[in-house]
């Protein structure tokens, strides 16, 4: 058995089944409106055509249904981000089956390895697109007087006092970039300097 599919548990149809993950990006969407069904596209296949409790239909394509599945086999558990590698799956890829669960999600046997997708309807009516929200803050122009004014932090300061390194994190947050002076030229100074800001997670990139 390979690491992944000691990772998930087979459902009464034998297809892989794996635990959901809490993503922000497919959970916190208020649905707004309920999934009545979904059934593929008559003339494509890989196009899913949902239906809802209004009235109106919505399409998405498998591959896109795919690349976002949500389970612990395709995302890191702790980043949530997507270790799925594209090439695991073709791109001709098509639903064994589409099923609306009692919760409203809607649920997709794939064709090709019998994996199981669960993705959430607020998810789905989203089209998986943030709801636009105002800023926080303003953020700075990158115009040729900027180059006049960069903001500069000391390294000893920014490691040593919060003020600092809330003026440093509220420097890059709006302009993007800032420059942290006299760092000692030594091997990890650039990983502790990032770790003020927060935790490093590790990635399918290194």
């Amino acid at each position: 058995m390979s690491a992944v599919e000691e990772l998930i548990e087979k459902d009464e149809e034998g297809a892989f089944q794996a635990p959901p993950v809490p993503m922000g990006d497919l959970f916190v969407y208020p649905a707004g409106r309920g999934l009545t069904g979904a059934r593929p596209d008559d003339q494509d296949p890989q196009l899913i055509r949902l239906d809802w409790d209004d009235g109106g239909a919505t399409e998405i394509h498998a591959l896109a249904l795919r690349e976002a599945c949500p389970c612990r086999a395709c995302r890191h558990d702790t980043t949530f981000e997507r270790t799925l590698d594209q090439a695991g799956y073709p791109i001709d890829i098509t639903a064994e089956t589409l099923s609306v669960m009692a919760d409203g999600a809607l649920r997709v046997v794939w064709r090709n390895d019998g994996h199981v997708s669960e993705y959430a309807a607020g998810w789905l009516a989203a089209d998986g697109r943030l709801e636009r929200v105002a800023p926080a803050s303003t953020p700075v122009l990158w115009t040729a007087e900027l180059s006049n004014d960069l903001p500069r932090f000391a390294y000893a300061e920014v490691m040593d006092d919060d003020a600092a390194l809330l003026a440093w994190a509220i420097a890059l947050r709006d302009i993007g970039f800032a420059y942290v002076e006299d760092a000692p030229a030594e091997p990890g100074i650039v990983r502790a300097l990032i770790e003020r800001l927060g935790p490093l997670y590790e990635t399918n990139f290194g």
